[in-house]
């Protein structure tokens, strides 16, 4: 099942929360930039049901709920500006309640996945150079 529009839009702002575009030292693009969103919306298409149910499930949890625990503010994430969004992540990811971390670390997830797909940001992290503290023994 694919995500609405307004699921991805939701997303998309919650993976630029996570890795906003222009990073220092690192690629300049954001975790959408890199195709996170893509990559959310195959997970939610393709993963078993209720893998699929748990991803739709934290983007809908942090769009309505996340901003009320995370920022003690109520109102909606997808509200919020982007600094303000990465602290109600950051709010919500040191919570005493586990189920609010997971939430978070669902969505991070995503974001890392997508974004370190992207040939651009591998480039300039140094991933296309051979490895620096490991000797390897071609055999």
């Amino acid at each position: 099942m694919k995500l609405s529009g307004m699921e991805r839009k939701w997303a998309e702002k919650m993976l630029d929360a996570v890795i906003p575009r222009g990073g220092e030292g690192l690629a300049e693009s954001s975790a959408s930039d890199g195709g996170a969103a893509e990559i959310l919306e195959e997970m939610v298409a393709y993963l078993p049901a209720t893998t699929g149910l748990g991803l739709r499930g934290a983007i809908w949890f942090i769009e309505f709920v996340g901003p009320l625990f995370g920022a003690r503010r109520l109102t909606r994430f997808s509200s919020l500006a982007n600094e303000d969004g990465q602290k109600c992540l950051a709010g919500l990811s040191k919570s005493d309640v586990y189920f609010f971390r997971n939430m978070v670390l669902l969505v991070k997830s995503v974001a890392c996945m997508g974004w370190g797909a992207d040939d651009h940001v591998r480039e300039s992290l140094g991933m296309h150079e051979p490895p620096k503290f490991v000797t390897r023994e071609e055999g």
